[in-house]
């Protein structure tokens, strides 16, 4: 059996496992919902849907491939084996993301599809990325940057940049990293995105902390602040605050880094982003301990680690742990350190 047969053979399998039991919709209402929908903005659709329902997304696009998976065309199979990669993906279960990602490339490549393959390596790319397999992740988002180049694809163009980046960037390699930025500033700048813009320079100005820079961090930064701002993007401004603040904790600034610390907070209080506000929480609470103030970081690490035990946020919380160890290590307290080890 040829790796792509073991490929189809595993959706096909996974179909039959993932299909629950009961929907939130009867399969007869997705199928009419579906049926009504033109090829054309199928996709669209269920990727809207992914991003806010990745389950139900995952749902809707299983009904389809169960039902004509030998005689929907390459072409739909290809963004319907996308849409549940990326409903998995956004669900951070990486394994079953890659199978079908996996299988949507091959279906683009059957089809000759530039921009789903270009778009598949980009996809691909985030998640190895997110595993720290750094290496296949530059790898995947170089060949994207090739087959971008050579569709005059703007927009994969740019993100290729942009995985790259971030690539060189965790590997290490400042200089590389700030390379890419700027090549991925330029880029979206030639395509007038906004958002994008205000992304370079986020990510320029964290670049500049990595290499001590930090006066011209918070020159690309408080650029990034202004932008996301205007453009009424709350997310990114909440990243950037935290940026800000952790920068002026570093230069030992602690008034002004709880002034953007702050900032940060009712921004996440108000949007509801409940994640973020633990990890800002976890910013004071470091910038309270790099001021000697040991009871007051302590107080925040624990609200850290209490939101993030009530969202069952697994990832966050070994740093939490970490971080109310140090502190009661710095309060001389070993017998508390030894219970949250």
């Amino acid at each position: 059996m040829t790796r792509h047969s073991l490929l189809i053979t595993l959706f096909l399998v996974a179909i039959v496992m993932v299909m629950p039991n009961a929907h939130s919709q009867s399969e007869a209402d997705v199928r009419r919902n579906l049926d009504s929908i033109s090829s054309d903005t199928l996709y669209s659709y269920l990727f809207n849907l992914a991003r806010n329902e990745p389950a139900e997304a995952r749902n809707q696009a299983l009904i389809v491939l169960n039902e004509k998976v030998e005689t929907t065309p390459d072409s739909i199979t290809a963004d319907l084996l996308k849409i549940v990669g990326l409903s998995y993906y956004f669900e951070d279960n990486w394994r079953s993301a890659i199978t079908f990602l996996d299988s949507s490339l091959y279906y683009y490549n059957r089809y000759n599809d530039t921009s789903g393959i270009t778009s598949s390596y980009y996809n691909l790319g985030n998640i190895y990325s997110r595993l720290r397999l750094l290496d296949t992740a530059l790898v995947l988002y170089e060949k994207g940057l090739n087959l971008a180049i050579d569709a005059k694809d703007q927009k994969l163009f740019s993100l290729s940049l942009l995985g790259i980046g971030n690539t060189y960037s965790d590997l290490g390699k400042n200089e590389e990293a700030e390379d890419f930025y700027f090549k991925f500033l330029n880029a979206s700048k030639d395509h007038e995105n906004e958002n994008n813009i205000a992304l370079a320079y986020f990510n320029l100005g964290l670049n500049f902390q990595r290499k001590t820079m930090n006066f011209k961090a918070l020159e690309y930064l408080f650029q990034s602040l202004e932008l996301y701002e205007n453009i009424e993007n709350p997310i990114g401004v909440i990243e950037v605050l935290n940026g800000i603040g952790s920068i002026f904790t570093e230069n030992q600034e602690y008034l002004k880094a709880h002034k953007y610390f702050e900032r940060a907070l009712e921004v996440c209080k108000h949007i509801g982003d409940n994640v973020r506000e633990a990890e800002t929480l976890g910013n004071i609470g470091a910038a309270f301990l790099e001021n000697d103030q040991v009871d007051s970081a302590l107080v925040k690490f624990q609200q850290t680690l209490k939101k993030l035990e009530g969202l069952q946020y697994l990832f966050g919380m070994a740093p939490a742990y970490y971080r109310i160890g140090e502190t009661y290590q710095k309060k001389g307290d070993f017998e508390a350190v030894s219970y949250t080890h």
